[in-house]
């Protein structure tokens, strides 16, 4: 037998009382997926801003960093 010192959802997975709310601990995929749609959602859109405070140049930068973004969130999406 085992006394649990523990009170969260894993103690609710062990002794039975998991209920279907009770799976944000474990949802670790989530958020991955929401950026890279996130990413991929800028990347179509950028070119549509006519902004004439935003430079050629910056959007250039900005296209690179969502696709760092996207690329990170893929790589974390695989080892979690």
């Amino acid at each position: 037998e085992l006394d649990v010192s523990f009170n969260n959802d894993w103690l609710k997975l062990i002794d039975g009382s998991w209920t279907p709310s009770s799976s944000a601990q474990f949802e670790k995929w989530g958020h991955f997926y929401y950026g890279i749609r996130e990413a991929n959602y800028f990347l179509q859109n950028i070119d549509l801003c006519d902004d004439p405070n935003l430079s050629e140049e910056r959007k250039v930068q900005f296209k690179a960093e969502a696709r760092f973004l996207r690329a990170y969130f893929y790589f974390f999406r695989q080892i979690r």
